[in-house]
């Protein structure tokens, strides 16, 4: 029964639509923690971008899920799936790890920050050239 709730709960989509099979077979360790594992198919070998919704808990007062990815030469990650976050995750390939999609937002920003700091040193120039003109026309000699 635990292996039909958490899979009519479970949704994985990669790269935005490609829906994974959720196989019949799979193996429930019951304990502290609740450790479901399923054989899965239809996953692309090209992967750029990973959904996951997992339900199957959200009724249990403050219930968390964990997220493990594996992948041959990705860095190892997990991602905590909680009500904060609806118990869903959207994770992107970023060279060979997984990244959140707000982190993946975060990181592409701060990846061109020279571009911003060279954008702003621009700008500063300008507003002191354009005062600096400004000043030099409107300034008031004065003879003695």
């Amino acid at each position: 029964m635990v292996l039909d709730h958490v899979r009519n709960n479970l949704e994985i989509i990669c790269n935005e639509n490609e829906i994974i099979t959720i196989h019949e077979d799979g193996f429930v360790k019951l304990g502290h923690e609740t450790n479901v594992i399923f054989k899965v198919s239809g996953i692309p070998k090209e992967i750029h971008s990973i959904f996951l919704k997992n339900t199957s808990f959200k009724n249990i007062y403050k219930s968390k899920s964990a997220l493990g990815i594996l992948k041959n030469g990705f860095e190892k990650n997990h991602f905590i799936l909680n009500p904060n976050n609806n118990h869903q995750v959207r994770v992107f390939v970023e060279e060979n790890t997984f990244v959140l999609e707000k982190e993946a937002s975060t990181a592409s920003l701060f990846s061109n920050i020279y571009f911003y700091v060279a954008f702003i040193a621009l700008l500063i120039f300008l507003v002191v050239l354009l005062f600096h003109t400004n000043f030099k026309r409107n300034r008031i000699s004065y003879s003695t």
